[in-house]
C-alpha cells in the first residue's frame, strides 16, 4: 500500500497505523479517487516559442494576405493557446480524493489540502449547472469545493464520490455527534 498524501511506501508497516512521512492515518478502507492530473509547463511552453519563431517567419506570408496562410498562422496559434491554458487551469487543481476514518481530505498540486472532517459533513451534492461537487455543513456553508473540471469532467467520478462521501458520512460520522 502506498501513502495517498505523500506516496510513501507502507508495506511491512501494520493496517492501521500513522505514515511515518506525513503522518496521514490510513487504514484498509481508505478509498482514493483519482482526479485530474497535473498539466506539465513544458511542452505547452516549447510550442509558445516555436509559436512565436513561427510569428517571425510569418509576418512577411501574413503581409502578403495569402488565406491558406492565414488560416494556418490561426489554427497553429490557437491550439498552442489552448494547450498553455489547459495547463495554466490545472495549476492548484485537485489531484485526488482520500476518504478515511476521519474525513475527506482534497489534496491539490502544490501541496496544498482541504481536509472536512465527518462531523462537518451534512449535505453533499453536484452543482447543477457547474457540475461542481459541494460539501455543507448543518449551516448551509460550502466547507469544501472541487470542480467538475477537476473531475476531468465526468459525471461518473463524481457521483462514484457523492455515493462513497454519504455512505462514509452514515458510517464514521455517527461517532463525533
Amino acid at each position: 500500500m502506498i501513502c495517498p498524501c505523500c506516496g510513501y511506501d507502507l508495506s511491512g508497516l501494520p493496517a492501521e497505523h500513522l505514515c511515518p512521512e506525513c503522518g496521514f492515518a490510513y487504514d484498509p478502507t481508505v478509498i482514493v479517487v483519482e482526479l485530474q492530473k497535473a498539466q506539465h509547463w513544458a511542452w505547452p511552453l516549447i510550442g509558445t516559442l516555436l509559436y512565436v519563431g513561427l510569428l517571425f517567419w510569418f509576418v512577411p506570408i501574413y503581409k502578403s494576405r495569402k488565406p491558406e496562410a492565414m488560416a494556418l498562422f490561426i489554427v497553429i496559434g490557437g491550439s498552442v493557446l489552448a494547450q498553455l491554458w489547459r495547463a495554466f487551469l490545472s495549476t492548484g487543481a485537485a489531484t485526488r480524493f482520500v476518504l478515511s476514518r476521519s474525513g475527506v481530505l482534497l489534496l491539490r498540486t502544490g501541496g496544498d489540502r482541504d481536509q472536512v472532517w465527518w462531523s462537518q459533513v451534512a449535505t453533499i451534492k453536484q452543482s447543477f449547472w457547474t457540475g461542481a461537487l459541494c460539501i455543507f455543513d448543518s449551516n448551509r456553508r460550502v466547507v469544501l469545493r472541487c470542480s467538475f473540471r477537476e473531475f476531468e469532467n465526468r459525471s461518473r467520478k463524481v457521483r462514484k464520490c457523492i455515493h462513497e462521501i454519504e455512505r462514509r458520512k452514515g458510517i464514521y460520522g455517527r461517532k463525533e455527534d
